[in-house]
């Protein structure tokens, strides 16, 4: 017990897998280590959040250029405009009340299948039995961004 107790604790051993474009972390028993200089280089977050490539709306690969503006633009719009939804908005009203989405497991529980998307304008659109959802971008939950 005495000699437990001299021991510095392990730290989680980590695992990587990748679901879409980006890699997600995951420790072995749920908590991350408490210093980032027990975590390999390769698996701290990047400065950068947006991606090297990218394809846009005719499907061809389009290569992200970080230091020119316009390129960015490109992406950011790419991303994040719907004109497809803006057009039929005054018209939202007909499919329902304006409610909030159920939560996910609840769509599970009701026999929904979860289809992940890349394609904006299909976030949160139901058919069926399936729902289709985009993941936020990284971009977006980063502070350097």
């Amino acid at each position: 017990m005495i000699a437990d107790m001299q021991t510095p604790p392990k730290t989680p051993a980590l695992t990587l897998f990748n679901h879409g474009n980006s890699p997600f972390v995951h420790y072995r028993d749920g908590l991350p280590p408490t210093t980032t200089a027990s975590v390999p280089p390769n698996l701290l977050p990047s400065r950068n959040p947006l991606p090297a490539v990218y394809r846009d709306r005719s499907h061809s690969l389009q290569i992200l250029d970080e230091k020119n503006e316009d390129s960015i633009h490109r992406y950011l719009e790419w991303e994040m405009k719907v004109p497809r939804l803006n057009e039929i908005h005054g018209y939202l009203w007909l499919a329902g009340r304006p409610m909030c989405a159920r939560p996910l497991h609840r769509q599970a529980m009701l026999g929904r299948e979860l289809v992940i998307t890349e394609q904006v304008h299909l976030h949160m659109v139901r058919q069926e039995s399936r729902i289709f959802l985009k993941p936020l971008p990284e971009f977006l939950l980063s502070a350097d961004f």
